[in-house]
């Protein structure tokens, strides 16, 4: 169901009905590094008469991935929504809208990636650190070298790296680490 249009102000009458309720428009600070997407979305959310968008940036802590990750570091600070830029005009709205009413808004394909994520235990920074060492092919001693850590302790990481990801061995723990988007190869 769309929502109907005023043709004399081309505004959605979807966003002037909720204006009437809201005594000031949603302000939205619209981030991203690209200019024409930047201005695309400024343009949707400025032709609604509840939404106002103050601001445009070119960078920000923002991510244009859905790895389980990002979607999880989002989440634990403190986000209330999370789109990709896949999604479309009306979702976009919707989820200011509704973060704007103290709901939140993740959608169906994200939300299963945030419960996935949420039941898999999360890996610390110094075994995240060893396993992306271990992506490069160092040797123990080689990671040890690099982060300063004894070759003891850095077999107590990879353990616990491969007990976390329920992998049989190191090739298999960086496999999954990528797919889940624990750990991104250049």
């Amino acid at each position: 169901m769309r929502p109907a249009r005023d043709s004399s102000t081309n505004r959605n009458t979807e966003g002037q009905a909720l204006n009437a309720e809201r005594a000031t428009p949603i302000t939205v600070v619209v981030v991203d590094d690209h200019p024409v997407f930047r201005q695309g979305i400024s343009e949707i959310l400025n032709s609604q008469n509840d939404i106002k968008v103050v601001a445009e940036a070119a960078n920000g802590d923002i991510t244009s991935y859905n790895c389980e990750q990002d979607i999880r570091q989002a989440a634990s600070a403190g986000a209330k929504g999370f789109l990709v830029k896949v999604a479309d005009p009306e979702q976009i709205r919707e989820a200011i809208r509704r973060v704007a009413e103290g709901g939140s808004f993740f959608p169906p394909e994200i939300g299963l990636k945030l419960v996935e994520s949420m039941s898999n235990p999360a890996l610390s920074k110094r075994e995240t650190q060893v396993l992306q060492q271990l992506a490069c092919g160092k040797s123990n001693k080689e990671i040890g070298g690099a982060l300063y850590i004894s070759e003891g302790t850095v077999k107590f990481h990879v353990k616990s790296v491969l007990r976390k990801l329920n992998a049989i061995g190191r090739a298999e723990a960086i496999a999954i680490a990528v797919r889940r988007g624990l750990l991104r190869v250049h």
